[in-house]
């Protein structure tokens, strides 16, 4: 890897993300290797992804159990130098900061993470010592972020169902104050009916009451009515008329049953 790039492989390629100096390249693989294999073996994946912030920069990413645990990269710590060196004319002095590379190694999130190392090279403990115990915390993040998820689906579920029971008793309540609107209109209608037949009822006794007292008044001295007089046809219509208002008593045809029909008089129009 040139110098110049600081031993950067680029992160415009689907390629590991490692940063380090040429001379520590072949730890830095073999520690990137070791990591790769142990997550590999316990069911977890290490996939190169883009950038969420720079979509032309790769990132690689640790999956374990379906989760996303963490972006990773395997760095060189670096120092900053400050050096002064003259200038062609040496009237005066520049001033130069350079990175230089410590030989330190160490895990964290990627460029731009504020967060702590993940793991780094501390005395005789180095990197390689520690990788057991970076995938444990990797595991415990994973299951951390699981059982989160999994109370949220369950939240999300009683919330739905919660929403679905008071929609479903919403329904009930609005069935039952319609079939009570219904029955009561039923009832309503039931004692309506039986108002006007008892008052039907009241109208036909006194039309008899009355017909009786007209028919004394009409009879001669023996008593009797001429069958065939406009007196008898019309205690008979009377009588007629007191059956149909009576609602117990079967009615007997009226013209008032009947629409007149202006067409049906007369020969019919030529169409």
């Amino acid at each position: 890897m040139p110098e110049k790039d600081f031993g950067r492989y680029s992160r415009k390629r689907d390629m590991l993300s490692v940063e380090v100096s040429p001379k520590m390249t072949d730890r830095a693989l073999r520690i990137m290797d070791a990591l790769v294999k142990r997550i590999f073996a316990i069911g977890g994946a290490v996939e190169i992804r883009l950038c969420r912030n720079d979509r032309e920069r790769r990132a690689t990413t640790i999956v374990i159990a379906g989760v996303d645990v963490t972006t990773i990269r395997l760095r060189e710590k670096r120092e900053k130098v400050v050096s002064e060196n003259d200038d062609l004319s040496g009237r005066s002095r520049e001033i130069r900061v350079d990175l230089v590379s410590t030989g330190v190694l160490l895990f964290d999130r990627g460029p731009g993470s504020l967060e702590t190392e993940l793991l780094i090279d501390e005395g005789p403990k180095k990197v390689e010592d520690g990788l057991n115990d970076l995938i444990i915390r990797l595991i415990k993040h994973a299951g951390e972020t699981r059982l989160k998820e999994n109370e949220r689906q369950e939240r999300l579920a009683r919330w739905e169902a919660r929403q679905q029971m008071e929609g479903t008793q919403e329904k009930v309540i609005k069935y039952r104050i319609g079939n009570f609107y219904e029955q009561q209109a039923l009832e309503r209608e039931r004692v309506n009916e039986l108002f006007n037949d008892a008052d039907a009822y009241q109208q036909a006794q006194k039309i008899r009451v009355f017909v009786d007292a007209l028919s004394e008044c009409m009879s001669t001295e023996d008593g009797t009515v001429a069958i065939d007089s406009d007196e008898a046809d019309y205690l008979r219509w009377a009588h007629q008329l007191a059956d149909r208002v009576d609602p117990l008593c079967e009615s007997p045809p009226s013209i008032l049953d009947d629409g007149f029909n202006v067409a049906e008089i007369g020969p019919k129009r030529p169409r």
